[in-house]
Formats: C-alpha cells, structure tokens, sequence
C-alpha cells in the first residue's frame, strides 16, 4: 500500500489459493489491523499490546522515523543518509534488512531508484 498524488493504492505482490480456511480470517484479521494502524497515525497497532511512552525503540522504530522525515519529498529517503544518521546504532547490514522487512510488510517502497525509500504512512 502507497499513497502517490493524493491517492492510496494498493499493490498486490503474490497471489495463492486458499489452502486453509484459518487464512481467510487471519487476512481479515490483519486487514482490520493495518487499517486502524494507518488511520490513526502515532497511536500504535490495535493489536500492540506493549506500546506506550515506555516501550523502548527497536531498530525497525529508527529506520521508520528517518524516512518519515522525508514524506515532504517525491523521491523519499536515500538509504546511505539512513545508515548515516544511525551510524554507530547499527550496521548498514542491520539497516538494509529493516529496509527490506518495511518494505515486505507494506510500511515504506521504492521511488526513483533501489536506493531511496518512502513511507507509506499518510502525511
């Protein structure tokens, strides 16, 4: 899911047969989740049982917030000034797979190149 010029879309990276009924609910189930995720923006997941002002950053809270910075821009965040601005937290390793994690979950994409990367949380 993206939002480019005003509209949010949604991009469908594979399809399967349902197998296993327990998939349909459990798609539903997270649907819902990501839904109530992005409408209310800062207030964590419905479903986030340990959340609050206490809840320690992980890494994926980190990388999320420098390319939030970046919303404002069509062409998003360039992942060397994300490994720059958390150089000595983690490695440009650590950083690359919470790129890639972000991206498989639908949280941030690719604009203009592999290297430059978007939020998909409305501004």
């Amino acid at each position: 899911m993206f939002a480019f010029g005003n509209r949010i879309s949604i991009v469908c990276h594979t399809m399967n047969p349902i197998t296993d009924f327990n998939e349909l609910t459990y798609h539903l189930l997270d649907t819902i989740e990501t839904h109530l995720r992005f409408a209310k923006p800062g207030s964590g997941s419905a479903m986030d049982i340990d959340s609050g002002p206490n809840k320690p950053k992980t890494i994926v809270d980190h990388v999320t917030e420098v390319i939030e910075e970046f919303t404002h821009t069509t062409e998003g965040c360039n992942v060397e000034h994300i490994v720059f601005k958390l150089k000595g937290k983690y490695t440009e390793a650590e950083i690359r797979e919470t790129i890639e994690y972000l991206e498989n979950e639908g949280s941030c994409y690719t604009t203009i190149d592999s290297e430059h990367i978007k939020s998909c949380a409305p501004n």
